[in-house]
């Protein structure tokens, strides 16, 4: 029997209610599995200390030193520098390095989404196993033969590149340091360093001279492309849905959209037919947006929605904890320079001494791999009509 209209509004309404009610169990769900993927992997990532002892003899030693008062180690813990190394810098509290650490961590989407693996042993490479071959059963008759199977591995070649910056700091700085100096430095170089990795692991191409291709240009993701002349101010959801099931299924679980915000912006404007919008409200305010069940995450160093070019991947669908990995090796480095000559890239030269400031050296040792780019979908603008 044909429903009339009001009975067929009436029923509209209780099945959009049920949906929510559904969503919203997947969204609890997903939540919790993402907070036990999250606090697993971080433990192998030092935490930022919260002595508040440490904290503010730290900032002492690095307000003494910035302003060249004299250090005596009698006023500072053991794990404080008070001569010059080897090199000619001194060593920074640990505190320092540890606070930087926790900035990286907080700000880089790559180090969140990624699987971690730190680096042991000498070397700059590593190679990790992967499967290329799994299991095969067959039924047998009582007493038959068993099938002989094997498992295939290959393996992939990592690499550790060093990322590295000396941050000048004149004593105008800090002549009033009312503020935590700790903090102020730690964030500044930390935010730096997570901002470059996104740049080079989202985006890098080793054709431009980066040490890394990154997701969207690594050898082997699929490509999902858009119709010819169709840019990416033209994203449907069907566009997304296609990218969903571009992967294999055992690679959708857990899987998520990275885009620029400017892209998301496009993404949140989408509705369906009776004019309701796709992409489901965040269910905390730290939670990322959904569409099709899964998370949408900005990655700003993404191509944006300003881009005109043809051919040009933009968007990222994949599990990374699946499919790439990242490591580094002793973490951060820090020293404090305050005799140096420094020359930057368009050959001008500062002494520190002569100009009032100090640097801080900064440098890491890392590194990252696509293990599983069959897992990754690219979405890419159409060709030129």
């Amino acid at each position: 029997m044909e429903l009339s209209e009001k009975e067929q509004a009436v029923l509209n309404k209780i099945n959009g209610k049920i949906d929510d009610r559904i969503e919203e169990k997947n969204n609890l769900i997903q939540k919790q599995l993402n907070n036990l993927y999250e606090r697993t992997d971080q433990m192998a990532v030092k935490g930022q200390t919260n002595n508040t002892v440490e904290r503010k003899e730290a900032r002492e030693w690095l307000v003494k030193f910035f302003k060249r008062e004299p250090l005596e180690q009698k006023d500072f813990s053991g794990h404080m520098a008070t001569d010059p190394d080897a090199s000619g810098g001194y060593l920074v509290p640990e505190i320092l390095s540890e606070s930087i650490a926790h900035y990286v961590q907080e700000s880089g989407v790559a180090r969140q989404r990624m699987r971690y693996m730190p680096f042991g042993g000498p070397g700059n490479s590593r190679r990790i196993p992967k499967e290329s071959q799994g299991v095969a059963v067959q039924w047998v008759d009582e007493a038959g033969a068993k099938p002989i199977t094997k498992i295939g591995l290959d393996q992939v070649v990592q690499e550790l590149k060093k990322l590295a910056a000396i941050a000048v700091i004149t004593e105008e700085l800090i002549e009033d340091a009312a503020f935590d100096l700790v903090a102020y430095v730690a964030r500044r170089i930390g935010d730096a360093i997570a901002r470059e990795e996104d740049r080079v692991y989202f985006s890098g191409d080793i054709g431009d001279g980066d040490p890394f291709d990154g997701v969207i240009n690594a050898t082997g993701v699929v490509p999902v492309t858009m119709e010819a002349g169709e840019g990416i101010t033209d994203i449907t959801a069907d566009h997304l849905l296609e990218a969903i099931y571009a992967v294999p299924k055992e690679a959708r679980r857990n899987g998520a959209f990275y885009v620029h915000s400017d892209v998301l912006f496009a993404i949140q404007q989408l509705k369906d037919n009776e004019n309701r919008y796709l992409v489901s409200r965040p269910m905390a305010d730290n939670e990322p947006a959904r569409i099709w069940g899964y998370p949408i995450y900005t990655v700003d160093v993404l191509p944006s929605a300003d881009e005109s070019e043809v051919d040009l991947p933009f968007a990222i669908f994949a599990n990374l904890q699946k499919t790439c990995v990242y490591g580094d090796k002793e973490g951060v480095r820090v020293k404090i320079l305050d005799q140096s000559t420094l020359t930057d890239s368009d050959g001008n030269t500062m002494n520190l001494a002569q100009n009032d400031a100090v640097g801080v050296r900064v440098y890491k040792r890392t590194g990252y791999a696509c293990l599983h780019p069959e897992g990754i979908a690219i979405l890419t603008t159409g060709e030129a009509t």
